[in-house]
């Protein structure tokens, strides 16, 4: 790398930390005095104890949110059926279960994966103590969440991508399934792979994007019936998404679903950064994967998302954190390289200065 990139790339990492130090807290902080049954888990399993009642889940969903006072327009609103049918076809305990097996097959791939691009073992176990610690908040009120499904698929998905593109993508299509908003996640694999000239893996990605595009458009359609039939009447309508939130969004949103909640805000603001360059500086094509993967959500975040939508950061603070074990030798290597790009300007100044 040269000198100039590296100076380039240093100085993008300072605006980074700058911009989210002086910018502070953006997302919401739940006050001490919330109400808790106010709060997106008490909603989502009113609709499940509805859903086992025997309502459909459309109709359950409609009917929770306006007696809660949330918003039913536009239908993205409403959270696809997958989470809710899970839970209830299998009850909460058993949910847990599958969720606790597939944390355990992430960690177990991590492992192997993280020591394959270690260059020490202190770098792979930190990966790993820090891939453990993104999802050591996850209780059994998780299986409930869709975001924490779908991260859990993005990273099988990626941990399955040298054996299998199939089955990488299958994992990711899982992933849509639970949570919509994995969708970035495979337009930026698409993206990867077209750059690396694997254009019919890509083709491949862009189809099954294409495939879960349209098949949430059937989803829309469920919804627009169901407040059709079941509404109060008064549609509440949701106030948008584009908030501009900015790289401050995207430092407490990460914060706020991980153990970074329980430390001062500045220790995320440093690590968020460093995380993100650990990853994005690893001569491997694992860490250039989790380096697409995690810029396919920064990069839109940091325009779309209100401050109570930091729940967001559990479909990447896991997948992003791990690189901060990386960090260090990236911002060795890169100030070493950006002295070299100084010397020279150091040089041409000094006989000025002696005059």
């Amino acid at each position: 790398m040269s000198p100039r990139v590296s100076l380039l790339i240093l100085a993008g990492l300072a605006l980074l930390i700058m911009w989210g130090a002086i910018a502070g807290q953006s997302v919401r902080e739940t006050p001490a005095s919330a109400n808790p049954e106010e709060s997106d888990f008490f909603l989502y399993v009113a609709i499940a104890e509805r859903v086992v009642d025997g309502e459909s889940y459309y109709e359950a969903a409609v009917k929770e949110q306006e007696l809660r006072g949330y918003p039913v327009s536009p239908a993205s609103t409403i959270r696809t059926p997958t989470t809710t049918l899970l839970v209830t076809s299998l009850g909460p305990k058993v949910a847990f279960g599958v969720m606790l097996t597939l944390i355990s097959i992430v960690l177990i791939m991590s492992i192997v994966a993280f020591e394959r691009i270690s260059q020490t073992r202190m770098q792979w176990w930190a990966s790993i103590l820090l891939l453990a610690a993104a999802i050591s908040l996850f209780a059994q009120s998780a299986v409930y969440f869709q975001e924490t499904w779908a991260l859990l698929f993005m990273y099988l998905s990626l941990h399955t991508r040298k054996r299998s593109a199939t089955l990488a993508i299958g994992f990711a299509v899982l992933a849509f399934a639970f949570r919509e908003l994995a969708l970035p996640f495979l337009f930026a694999m698409a993206l990867f792979e077209f750059i690396n000239r694997n254009k019919k893996t890509a083709f491949g990605w862009v189809a099954a994007a294409a495939m879960c595009l349209g098949s949430y458009l059937f989803h829309v359609a469920a919804v627009n019936r169901a407040v059709e039939a079941f509404g109060i009447g008064t549609v509440i309508e949701s106030d948008g998404w584009f908030a501009l939130g900015g790289w401050p969004f995207i430092v407490g949103s990460v914060r706020s679903v991980t153990a970074l909640s329980a430390l001062p805000l500045w220790v995320s603001v440093l690590i968020v950064p460093l995380s993100l360059l650990g990853w994005s500086m690893l001569k491997s094509e694992t860490g250039a994967r989790f380096t697409f993967a995690i810029l396919g959500f920064v990069l839109p975040f940091l325009f779309i998302g209100r401050p109570n939508n930091n729940y967001w950061g559990l479909l990447y603070a896991a997948l992003l954190l791990p690189g901060l074990a990386f960090s260090w030798p990236a911002l060795k290597s890169l100030v070493l390289s950006a002295t070299r790009a100084l010397k020279p300007l150091a040089r041409d100044a000094g006989p000025e200065d002696s005059a």
